[in-house]
């Protein structure tokens, strides 16, 4: 009995009020296809028979290969999609799983907020908006494909946070242990996680206010993340892709603030109204919404109306609420700053982002083809997919990089002698 009015801290109607919201948003990746890389890994256990492989042959295969050719160190997030499709074969279950992580990511933050002291109303509002905040992309999201990484990502911060949280109230060291492995863990699923270790800090402060104190507690999972962060740089910086490749370190301020400010701007929730190249939003009007799409809003409303006059601000203020949502706001990915930050420091990001900012002019006897407004279309392009939702593909690390200057320039050679 003590067990399960334990169990009710964290479990309350407030949160299954929410997981309906929640679930009611999701609903539609039960019609989605296959998207990207799925298509590929859904055919995971056939091809490693027909190569008579086994899938631990192919497990270390990938991870070298992913460190040698490209410097991503990421061996859980490998075995995560491989492990997945290993097992599950069926169109519907693998969508049926997606909803499910989306669900869990979701619990463990309400998880993570009671462990912070935040009250279940507030906790379970927090769930809620990030439900109405949700956004799906044509292509790239993880929401509906990409084998649940940003879920599992995020379920795993969650995790190692609220350990943390524990130890620095109960003062237990196993509770430190079991949250600095499941920081290697995530830190070894998905490289954003690495710019996570600010959050450590802060709730060491929050605990003890005297620096020393704040130190000696932080100073675990803080070195923890620089060293992971060392290893990245180490072996991307020795990449037998080289300067060239699609994850090399870039330097440049410029392309820096240009991939930041696209890639932060894109997880902005309604932003896909305008960021829209695709003009799939073009005749978007209230009035066309059907009745599916009111009696959802109406249910998130309602739920969020009783949240908000149960909420009780005790122990976390508004201010501090938000800005503890923010560092961890990401479509439940792993967070929105540190991804963009990553993405802006990776030349595949920044060529695909500033380098269609420019745009990919064509000059033909000082003619100028395809000028700023092509290029804003390719921009606004490049806005509507965020990293985190593009991140999580596989692929074959053994495939020489696309040399992207050559490669514009043979573009451009086939374009001047078409139109000549």
């Amino acid at each position: 009995m003590d067990r399960i009015r334990g169990a009710s801290r964290y479990i309350s109607w407030e949160l299954c009020a929410a997981l309906l919201v929640m679930l009611l948003v999701l609903l539609p990746v039960l019609r989605t296809a296959l998207i990207n890389d799925d298509q590929f890994n859904t055919n995971f256990r056939g091809l490693l028979h027909y190569q008579d492989r086994s899938i631990w042959q192919f497990f270390w295969e990938q991870n070298k290969g992913w460190m040698e050719v490209n410097g991503r160190w990421f061996p859980v997030g490998i075995g995560l999609g491989g492990t997945l499709f290993w097992f599950v074969h069926d169109f519907l279950a693998y969508k049926l799983l997606l909803i499910g992580s989306g669900l869990a990511a979701m619990v463990a933050t309400f998880w993570l907020l009671r462990v912070l002291r935040v009250s279940r109303p507030v906790a379970a509002l927090v769930v809620v908006v990030t439900a109405a905040a949700t956004q799906y992309r044509y292509y790239y999201d993880p929401h509906f494909s990409f084998n649940a990484l940003t879920q599992v990502v995020m379920i795993q911060v969650a995790l190692a946070l609220g350990w943390y949280q524990i130890w620095l109230t109960s003062g237990k060291r196993r509770w430190l242990v079991l949250s600095l492995t499941m920081a290697f863990i995530s830190a070894s699923t998905y490289e954003a996680v690495y710019l996570f270790a600010p959050l450590y800090m802060v709730l060491a402060i929050r605990e003890r206010p005297l620096w020393w104190p704040v130190v000696r507690a932080s100073i675990g999972p803080v070195v923890l993340m620089l060293a992971m962060l060392v290893l990245s740089s180490y072996l991307r910086e020795n990449a037998l892709t080289g300067d060239a490749g699609p994850y090399a370190p870039s330097y440049d301020i410029r392309e820096f603030i240009y991939t930041f400010g696209d890639q932060f701007s894109a997880a902005i929730p309604l932003t896909h109204l305008y960021f829209d190249p695709s003009r799939i939003y073009t005749t978007f009007s209230v009035w066309e919404l059907g009745w599916g799409d009111l009696a959802v809003g109406v249910v998130a409303g309602v739920v969020s109306i009783a949240l908000v006059l149960r909420a009780r601000w005790e122990g976390w203020s508004p201010l501090q609420t938000g800005a503890l949502g923010l560092m961890l706001w990401g479509d439940r990915g792993g967070g929105l700053l540190a991804v963009a930050a990553l993405s802006g420091r990776t030349r595949r990001r920044s060529g695909e982002c500033h380098g269609l900012l420019r745009g990919d002019r064509l000059r033909d006897g000082g003619r100028v083809r395809g000028g700023p407004r092509a290029a804003r279309a390719r921009h606004r392009a490049c806005r509507r997919s965020p990293s985190l939702a593009g991140s999580g593909g596989r692929g074959d690390p053994s495939r020489r990089p696309r040399d992207a200057p050559a490669q514009r320039e043979r573009c451009r050679g086939q374009r001047a002698a078409a139109a000549a």
